[in-house]
């Protein structure tokens, strides 16, 4: 199974690549995709780790949310077990090094 990353304009970037400071990825929107039925944990979590919330949800029949992050969270919810992607939806500027 590949690694998880973020998605971004067709390509795949790891938590891996973007500790180790070979990409920089701007604030932008994102869309994170969970394991059905976990959605409310995992956005449970953030508020309580990282007072963040999305600024859409979406329905809870749909396992997904959309919201605004930086490189830190989007290393958040990689580093969770029940997130299954993260991809951007709109401009992000990224910095491969």
């Amino acid at each position: 199974m590949a690694e998880k990353g973020v998605s971004i304009e067709g390509k795949t970037f790891t938590a891996k690549q973007i500790k180790d400071g070979k990409v920089e990825i701007s604030e932008g929107t994102f869309i994170v995709g969970v394991i059905k039925d976990k959605k409310a944990q995992v956005l449970s979590a953030a508020k309580a780790d990282l007072d963040w919330a999305p600024e859409t949800p979406f329905s809870d029949a749909m396992p997904m949310f959309w919201g605004k992050m930086g490189q830190d969270k989007i290393l958040y919810f990689l580093g969770k077990d029940d997130v299954e992607f993260i991809e951007a939806d709109g401009v992000v500027t990224i910095c491969e090094k």
